[in-house]
């Protein structure tokens, strides 16, 4: 065993690790991505649903003032759904999430088998190292640049750069891998309900 055959192994160990560990972060994060647009779609619907009723129903007497004023918070809500549906469903969150997750899972199997390669066996490294290509060419999709920074946060005895990179950063990280997506959901539900609650009983 030499030193360069070793390098060579542990460089390759921590491709395949970190690629992995960020597809499946990709996967993860999309997949929350797509739940928040289900669940905008569907609560707004909703939303509309309870307008379109309390209008039709005598549950709640309205003014004429208020009627105009539920009318342009419906239109105002069906845009919503109709620009956020369009904008973030062309981008396919779903099928975006799969191909990560499938992607993940093959170099999962590639990091398996590194683990019982020897240090020494280069033809096997190269092999190898010849698979991991073809699986990242296989997925033409990369992840996004948070998705491998969440997880340098995973590990910190192995990143420790990321979490001595300042309070500020690790938590821009922190919030864009794990909660924009859900506050930007329940900002475009919560704030028209908000204002329909105002125009009826405010």
């Amino acid at each position: 065993m030499t030193i360069n055959a070793a390098s060579n192994k542990t460089s390759l160990n921590n491709r395949i690790w970190r690629t992995k560990g960020a597809r499946f972060n990709a996967y993860r994060r999309l997949e929350k991505k797509n739940s928040a647009l289900t669940f905008i779609t569907a609560f707004s619907s909703i939303h509309l649903l309870a307008i379109a009723i309390l209008q039709l129903s005598n549950l709640v007497t309205l003014s004429d003032d208020q009627s105009k004023l539920l009318n342009f918070i419906s239109i105002t809500i069906s845009i919503i759904i109709l620009a956020y549906s369009l904008f973030e469903g062309g981008k396919e969150h779903g099928l975006k999430s799969e191909r990560h997750h499938l992607c993940g899972i093959e170099l999962d199997r590639c990091y398996s088998k590194l683990q019982h390669i020897t240090e020494g066996d280069t033809s096997e490294l190269i092999k190898l190292t010849e698979d991991y290509n073809d699986v990242t060419e296989k997925y033409l999709l990369n992840h996004d640049t948070v998705d491998d920074e969440f997880f340098q946060l995973q590990y910190p005895s192995d990143f420790p750069n990321m979490h001595s990179s300042g309070f500020f950063n690790v938590l821009k990280v922190n919030f864009f891998y794990s909660h924009y997506d859900k506050v930007k959901a329940a900002l475009f539900a919560v704030l028209p309900l908000l204002l329909t609650i105002k125009i009826i009983w405010g």
